[in-house]
């Protein structure tokens, strides 16, 4: 299954311009052309799912998931471009194919920076053309949010519906994908609970998106098991801002995974975070599993991962 990672503020700058957002901020007006896309395509049995990369910025605080599109939001300062990189720089190192990814971006350090890792491009450009194919021009239409301009989304979208569906066959671990995160909905704390477990068995970034997601769940038990199961996927990048923010959670249980998991990682960047856990840490385990976590680490990077 094709994945295509989009660099979100480089796509809606263009379509900023062009007029059919309200601004390069507009994350709703973003989403809503994707979404209507996505449904477009869908219904011509093209199956695929969309990562999309933004920079941090006001309301821009989670990743979150719908429809098949994934948001994630570089943290710590970093930018969307720099997380792209990184999040498929990762994938080479761990042995994951990029067959099957685009990235769509026009920004040119990026593009070849990708361009050298043998990732296809898509210029912001042409993918826009894609997305937009169906609407009026932008001569015609009505401004965003205006309502005739929903009216043309849902009249494509009948259109869409009345063509047969058309679907491929999905592996089996995409299928299981699929079901652990509409599971992860549940209003059942154990049917999140098994979503968590399942998906820290799928190997996929998007289980990891997912995860990353249910660490805000209300159940401080399906917290932790997120925070346990960021662990074993290795999506070290992706994961270590939100599992070093998980070391401050208010349930012990959530601290000890997020603990464990940072361990499993390897990250010297949770080092600082870390030994502050063990040293003023009131629960017990949680101590030890930050100490475990701090030697785990040690082995992982060597003694420079202390000491520099």
């Amino acid at each position: 299954m094709m994945e295509i990672l989009i660099d979100g503020d480089n796509l809606a700058g263009w379509l900023a311009k062009e007029g059919y957002i309200a601004h390069r901020r507009d994350d709703e007006g973003l989403m809503r052309l994707l979404r209507r896309w996505q449904r477009r395509v869908l219904s011509q049995g093209q199956d695929h799912w969309i990562t999309l990369v933004l920079d941090p910025g006001p309301n821009r605080d989670h990743s979150s998931h719908q429809d098949q599109i994934w948001v994630t939001i570089a943290q710590n300062g970093g930018t969307a471009d720099g997380l792209l990189l990184e999040m498929l720089e990762e994938d080479l190192v761990e042995g994951r194919s990029l067959r099957e990814s685009r990235v769509v971006t026009s920004d040119r350090d990026l593009r070849e920076q990708l361009q050298a890792l043998g990732v296809r491009v898509i210029r912001v450009p042409d993918f826009a053309r894609r997305l937009l194919r169906g609407l009026p021009p932008r001569t015609e239409k009505p401004a965003p949010g205006a309502p005739g301009f929903e009216d043309v989304e849902r009249e494509l979208l009948a259109r869409a519906l009345r063509r047969p569906r058309r679907r491929r066959l999905r592996a089996e671990e995409i299928a299981q994908l699929r079901t652990a995160v509409e599971r992860l909905s549940s209003e059942t704390v154990e049917d999140r609970l098994a979503a968590a477990r399942q998906l820290s068995r799928l190997p996929d970034r998007r289980a990891a998106l997912a995860l990353i997601e249910a660490l805000r769940d209300p159940s401080p038990r399906v917290r932790a098991e997120a925070a346990r199961g960021l662990g074993p996927l290795g999506y070290r990048r992706l994961a270590r801002a939100h599992l070093i923010q998980a070391l401050e959670d208010t349930d012990p249980r959530v601290r000890e995974a997020a603990a464990g998991a940072l361990g499993q990682l390897g990250d010297s960047w949770a080092i600082p975070a870390l030994r502050h856990l063990a040293e003023m840490e009131s629960t017990a385990r949680v101590r030890r599993a930050a100490w475990e976590a701090l030697r785990r680490i040690g082995e992982a990077q060597g003694p420079e991962a202390f000491f520099g």
